[in-house]
């Protein structure tokens, strides 16, 4: 019989890695479409500055900031009805001129899961994954996600 406690504490464990998981995927459509970009530096901004800097549709914007403001990546100001994101959040999610900047781990996520059956085979089979069971997505987001830091220290040293 298990340990009702330490089921508890296990499953607060993995609700919480699910809910990152579902953030992540928040995140990666926050780089890819270039929403921290936009907001980078610009200041409190409402829903629609935003979905107008980024030609996106405000709706889906809205829905993208209250994840983003439950995930405290960007902060709201209720009164202003405005959106901020942080110079220091700027820092790991905007800026890929720092060494801080780790979007590109987030990009991976959708070429990892996207092989998902090809590496369910290699367990089955032992054949082994390729990089192209990937896609080139993931070759970019690697390259993504080490450059900040490659430029940061190789280059200089």
């Amino acid at each position: 019989m298990p340990d009702e406690k330490r089921v508890m504490e296990f499953l607060e464990r993995v609700v919480a890695d699910n809910a990152a998981a579902f953030a992540g995927v928040s995140t990666s459509l926050g780089i890819r479409l270039g929403l921290y970009e936009a907001m980078w530096g610009a200041g409190a901004l409402t829903s629609r500055e935003l979905a107008d800097r980024t030609g996106l549709v405000e709706r889906y914007v809205q829905e993208w900031l209250a994840a983003q403001v439950a995930g405290e990546y960007v902060l709201y100001d209720p009164e202003a009805g405005t959106y901020l994101l942080p110079d220091e959040h700027a820092a790991v999610l905007a800026d890929a001129s720092v060494p801080t900047y780790v979007a590109g781990g987030f990009r991976m996520l959708s070429a990892l899961y996207g092989a998902e059956d090809a590496l369910a085979r290699a367990y089955r089979d032992g054949g082994g994954v390729n990089w192209r069971d990937y896609g080139p997505q993931l070759a970019e987001a690697v390259a993504a996600f080490f450059r900040p830091g490659y430029e940061a220290v190789l280059v200089q040293e």
